[in-house]
C-alpha cells in the first residue's frame, strides 16, 4: 500500500514538473480593449508596448546592472492612418521564431511581420501581403 502511495506521489510530482514551465509562461490578463498592452518576448529583459489604437510599438528593455528600464521606439508610424481610431484595434501574436511577432489589425485583417533584434538597426516592420 505504501508503495502505491509513493508511486502516485512521484507521478504527481513528475506531472507538475512537466507543466511548470508552461505555467510560468502564462500571460497576465490584459484587457483586449485597452489603449496600450504589454507583450513578453522569450527574453526576460525585453517587452513590447503596443498602442492598440494606432499600432505604434516600443521596446521596453530592463537593464540588470542598474535595475532600470528604457523604452525605445520600434514603430512610430500610425498604422491606422485614415481608418477609424478604436482602442483594441491592434494586437500581437508570438510565432515559433522568438525573433518574430505578427501584428494584427483586428478590424480589417491587415498583418505585419515584426522582426526584432538586440541590434536595433535590424528591427523591422513589414506588411504581410
Amino acid at each position: 500500500m505504501k508503495k502505491i502511495i509513493v508511486l502516485i506521489f512521484v507521478c504527481f510530482v513528475c506531472i507538475g514538473f512537466c507543466f511548470s514551465e508552461e505555467i510560468l509562461k502564462m500571460e497576465p490578463y490584459q484587457n483586449p480593449e485597452a489603449g496600450h498592452r504589454i507583450f513578453r518576448t522569450d527574453y526576460f529583459s525585453i517587452l513590447f508596448q503596443l498602442d492598440t489604437t494606432t499600432g505604434k510599438l516600443w521596446i521596453v528593455e530592463y537593464n540588470i546592472e542598474n535595475d532600470s528600464y528604457k523604452k525605445y521606439v520600434f514603430n512610430s508610424e500610425n498604422l491606422a492612418e485614415g481608418k477609424p481610431q478604436k482602442q483594441g484595434r491592434f494586437t500581437m501574436y508570438p510565432t515559433w521564431n522568438k525573433w518574430i511577432f505578427i501584428l494584427v489589425d483586428q478590424i480589417d485583417g491587415t498583418l505585419w511581420r515584426v522582426d526584432w533584434s538586440f541590434d536595433k538597426e535590424k528591427n523591422s516592420l513589414s506588411v504581410i501581403r
